[in-house]
């Protein structure tokens, strides 16, 4: 690496981790080389491929020729007949996946020093790529996560040594108490504390409304707070489909996971008392339980609880 080109390569792990990914270095790219247009392509995977380009650029004309050039050669105009001056190299990213990098301009072809500056960037770039791209992967599975315990009304905090909150899931509002800088409420932080510093087995607690649970894990003290839930209702066809049940025993079961007794779940349904007994042997029998506290269960905590 030349010492010119330092800030450069500074850019270039920095853009990894910005939001507007690339841009930063794409301009400091489009700077160094004197080029109008810079534009960068990943293809990784089975993904479509993303394509960062500064400004808005017309190097779109490069792309049917972009699976033809091999690893870490320096392609221009005498490659690529028809084209505006260019300076163009494809990458291979660490596991399945290429980057390609390529700078244009109007009139006047590049110096060769700009074929020298995009093979010095390919093993810096390859290893920028990867970390963006972990660090959004991170991103989504910690989106996910966070929308996984949102639907199912779950709130976490990992716990310091003092009983501070260093990372959480998110605010519920039933947690209003923890603020702009979040912390237990003081009935809760004072037994946290004191379990901590007695023990290493689980403690479940309800205080304030909410369920809690304090565990130790790998990554230290976590505690759990659940809003306690009503009995869901979900799309009668979703739960027979997943019970494999027909449309009306998954009714059925739904009224009894609902709390209804045998004969209630059938008024609820316009049945007789002799039919409603009827559907009830007829879903334990299905579904592999003995009695209707069973079928709540099933009902109550199964997977469509993650649908809104």
């Amino acid at each position: 690496m030349r010492p010119e080109d330092s800030d450069l390569y500074i850019s270039l792990h920095r853009s990894a981790a910005q939001e507007d990914a690339w841009q930063g270095f794409l301009a400091a790219l489009l700077a160094r080389a004197g080029a109008g247009q810079a534009a960068l392509v990943v293809q990784s995977g089975e993904m479509p491929a993303q394509v960062f380009l500064a400004p808005q650029s017309q190097l779109g004309a490069i792309a049917p020729h972009l699976s033809r050039m091999r690893y870490l050669r320096v392609y221009g105009p005498d490659d690529f007949q028809g084209l505006p001056p260019f300076r163009a190299i494809r990458i291979k990213l660490d596991g399945a996946g290429d980057a390609w990098l390529m700078v244009a301009r109007g009139t006047g072809d590049f110096a060769a020093t700009t074929s020298v500056l995009l093979g010095g960037i390919a093993p810096h770039l390859a290893v920028a790529v990867a970390a963006h791209q972990t660090r959004i992967a991170a991103q989504m599975r910690a989106q996910i996560s966070a929308e996984t315990c949102d639907r199912l009304g779950l709130f976490w905090c990992l716990l310091g040594a003092d009983g501070g909150i260093i990372s959480h899931s998110g605010n519920p509002p039933e947690l209003s108490q923890l603020g702009a800088r979040p912390r237990l409420p003081s009935a809760i932080h004072r037994r946290v504390l004191a379990h901590m510093a007695t023990s290493q087995q689980p403690m479940a607690l309800t205080e304030q409304g909410l369920q809690w649970l304090l565990h130790l894990a790998p990554q230290g003290w976590i505690l759990y707070a659940q809003t306690p839930q009503t009995p869901p209702h979900f799309a009668p066809q979703l739960l027979a489909d997943l019970l494999a049940l027909p449309l009306a025993e998954a009714r059925f079961a739904q009224q009894l996971a609902a709390g209804d007794s045998i004969i209630d779940a059938g008024a609820a349904l316009n049945l007789t008392a002799q039919t409603a007994r009827f559907y009830s042997k007829q879903v334990y029998a299905k579904l592999g339980v003995p009695r209707q506290s069973e079928v709540v269960r099933l009902v109550q905590n199964c997977v469509l609880r993650l649908l809104k």
